[in-house]
């Protein structure tokens, strides 16, 4: 079994430090696997002007969302 990332690293993925404080304080310490492989392998966090990309994954979508919009630009 492999680590979990944990919620911090989005700092490197240029999520702002206050949002990544509040993730883990109310949600989790760490991404799930499928949130992981959002950020790490389907660039949910590269999403720019002219993107289409959907991400799926019943409630985790939210999280996923909130990832993209929040990241700085």
């Amino acid at each position: 079994m492999s680590k979990l990332m944990k919620i911090t690293k989005l700092k490197n993925y240029g999520i702002p430090s206050y949002i990544v404080n509040i993730w883990e304080k109310h949600y989790s310490p760490c991404l799930l696997p499928l949130q992981e492989d959002a950020v790490r392998n389907y660039g949910i966090l590269d999403c720019g002007e002219g993107s289409d990309e959907i991400a799926s994954g019943g409630t985790q979508v939210i999280l996923s969302a909130t990832l993209a919009m929040t990241k700085k630009r």
